[in-house]
């Protein structure tokens, strides 16, 4: 079997981006199938795509998968390990891949100092680019699961046990469902124990909701 052809670096749409020649990146190849970044695990390194596909695929505690999508080649991942956070999706190969590694101390001295306006925006932007991921994922699934991993990350975002304030109409409207569907949601959760009684929208149990968002 003939070897894959070298990766070419004067190419590279990331040293052409940066424009730098001084590339701290080791190429590496993996098979189809090869998991490249795991879910739930802070990254060991950041990896750039250069040859072939990956499929960045979010599956919940029950095993099922919530959300899927295939990127190609210039795709950046598991820059995670900037923030410390564990990965929300798992990266695998869908098919053979040729990308370049990024070690944490390079990944540090070739991003440079985060306390310029630069490196500010980034952090912001991997922040805000974590949060959409969360977001998706909870518009996945039944009107119920999606209602509860909703308020589940609500409840972990606002401090005080304040009740949801939010109009059901533009509730229902955020989580992609109508209106009625959103009252009958309200009404399980409520009879499940995870919410208040009453009209508004509080949270009883957040172990209960937890169990329902899954």
């Amino acid at each position: 079997m003939n070897a894959p052809p070298p990766l070419r670096c004067q190419t590279c749409g990331l040293v052409l981006r940066s424009g730098t020649t001084a590339c701290p990146f080791r190429d590496s190849r993996r098979p189809s199938g090869s998991v490249l970044l795991p879910q739930g695990v802070t990254p060991e390194a950041v990896i750039y795509l250069r040859r072939g596909q990956v499929v960045l695929s979010s599956m919940a505690a029950s095993g099922a998968e919530v959300s899927c999508a295939v990127r190609g080649p210039d795709t950046l991942l598991g820059l995670e390990l900037l923030l410390s956070q564990p990965m929300p999706y798992q990266v695998w190969a869908l098919t053979d891949v040729a990308f370049c590694v990024l070690e944490p101390a390079q990944a540090e001295a070739w991003l440079g100092d985060r306390t310029t306006p630069t490196g500010a925006a980034l952090i912001y932007s991997l922040e805000e680019a974590s949060r959409r991921v969360g977001e998706r994922q909870a518009l996945q699934g039944p009107a119920r699961r999606r209602l509860a991993r909703f308020l589940l990350q609500q409840s972990q975002t606002d401090a005080g046990g304040e009740p949801f304030e939010t109009p059901h109409v533009v509730l229902a409207s955020m989580l992609g469902m109508r209106p009625e569907t959103l009252s009958r949601a309200l009404a399980d959760l409520r009879a499940a124990g995870a919410l208040a009684r009453g009209r508004a929208v509080r949270v009883a149990s957040e172990r209960r909701l937890r169990e329902l968002a899954e």
